[in-house]
């Protein structure tokens, strides 16, 4: 189960609830604050590891002093990887809801749609016309990668 823009793990009680049986949980997200009240939050919870970076089409990594240690929900992340450089065995199930970015981490994430088929669930953006652009590069996307 990967949980990209986990936040402060407001969505892990339903992935559990709907997946009992899950193995592992990753829950990723950019903002240490965020990441850090949810593995305090999830303490005693097994199986799920907290990983700090956000997710895109690409490998970056920014030595830099502005800290990701804010309140701001739309935080934007320096420091990003792809799922299919993260991901080493089977998923069955990706959330997105990374405030915009879902784009360019699921084109990072494209080599693992393909292999293993999960159930995706994504948050895009509500703003109609961004929306309409999404869905309209999501489609043939999901078919590129015969998903479908």
């Amino acid at each position: 189960m990967w949980n990209g823009g986990g936040y402060v793990g407001d969505t892990i009680p339903n992935i559990i609830s709907n997946f009992p049986d899950y193995k592992k949980i990753y829950s990723i997200e950019p903002n240490k604050l965020h990441i850090n009240i949810a593995k305090r939050k999830f303490a005693d919870t097994k199986n799920i590891e907290f990983i700090e970076c956000g997710l895109s089409n690409q490998k970056v990594i920014v030595d830099d002093k502005i800290s990701s240690n804010n309140c701001d929900h739309n935080y934007n992340a320096l420091n990003t990887d792809t799922l299919d450089n993260i991901i080493k065995e089977k998923v069955d199930f990706i959330k997105m809801d990374i405030e915009g970015a879902e784009q360019d981490a699921i084109e990072g994430a494209k080599q693992t749609i393909k292999r293993y088929k999960p159930i995706l669930q994504f948050v895009f953006i509500t703003k109609p016309k961004i929306g309409i652009k999404y869905l309209k590069w999501f489609f043939p996307f999901i078919v590129a990668t015969n998903f479908i």
